[in-house]
């Protein structure tokens, strides 16, 4: 388990994943860290693009991913990786 804890976030969309309904959010504060909900509200285009592309299986009965934090790997491709806190 991460020290970093989730402790608020903020729900933006809804997807559908494995059939199921899966609320989407990002993180607005966390054991080590607060950002405001514009920044939430902008990490969630890249974060929906990222679960809907991933082919992993979900733990049953997970009805929420929240995005913890957001790291570039290459500028020039704007490529993120999430990390995520499942919901159950």
């Amino acid at each position: 388990m991460s020290s970093n804890q989730v402790i608020t976030s903020k729900v933006l969309r809804t997807v559908t994943k494995g059939g199921k309904p899966l609320a989407l959010g990002a993180a607005t504060k966390t054991s080590q860290w607060t950002r405001p909900d514009s920044v939430a509200e902008d990490i969630i285009p890249g974060f929906q693009k990222a679960v809907e592309a991933d082919k992993q299986r979900l733990p049953e009965g997970t009805a929420k991913l929240i995005a913890r934090l957001v790291v570039v790997l290459c500028s020039k491709y704007n490529h993120e990786s999430f990390t995520e806190y499942w919901i159950r």
